[in-house]
C-alpha cells in the first residue's frame, strides 16, 4: 500500500539527492512525485519509493549515494532502480534501525 512520504523522509531525500552526479537533476525533479511504495519487514526504516508519472521499476537496484549520520552510528544508501529512477532507501549498518535527520548525514565519497 501506498503512502505520502513524511516531512523527515523527505528531507533525508533531499539532502542525499543534494550531490553532484550526472543523474542528480533528473532525480531531484522526482522528489515531489514520490510516494513510499515498501517498507523492511524486519521494522527498521528502510523504505522504498515510486514516481507514479513513470511505470513501477524492477527490484535490479543500483547502489547511487551512500551517507552516514556524523556519529557514525548509521550508514545508509540510496538506491536507484533499472529505469536510473529513486528505487529504495536502505539503512545498511549497524543497527537496522533508525532514520538519523537530515542534518546528521554526511555524504560519503
Amino acid at each position: 500500500m501506498e503512502r505520502p512520504l513524511t516531512d523527515h523522509e523527505m528531507e533525508v531525500l533531499r539532502r542525499l539527492t543534494a550531490v553532484d552526479k550526472p543523474e542528480a537533476p533528473d532525480v531531484r525533479a522526482s522528489l515531489n512525485y514520490l510516494v513510499v511504495d515498501d517498507e523492511c519487514d524486519c521494522g527498521c526504516d528502510s523504505f522504498g519509493v515510486r514516481d507514479p508519472r513513470f511505470p513501477e521499476q524492477d527490484h535490479h537496484l543500483q547502489s547511487w549515494v551512500d551517507a552516514r549520520s556524523v556519529d557514525g552510528v548509521t550508514t545508509l544508501g540510496l538506491l536507484l532502480g533499472s529505469d536510473g529512477r529513486l528505487k529504495y532507501l536502505d539503512i545498511y549498518t549497524p543497527n537496522q534501525g533508525h532514520l538519523p535527520t537530515a542534518e546528521d548525514l554526511e555524504i560519503l565519497p
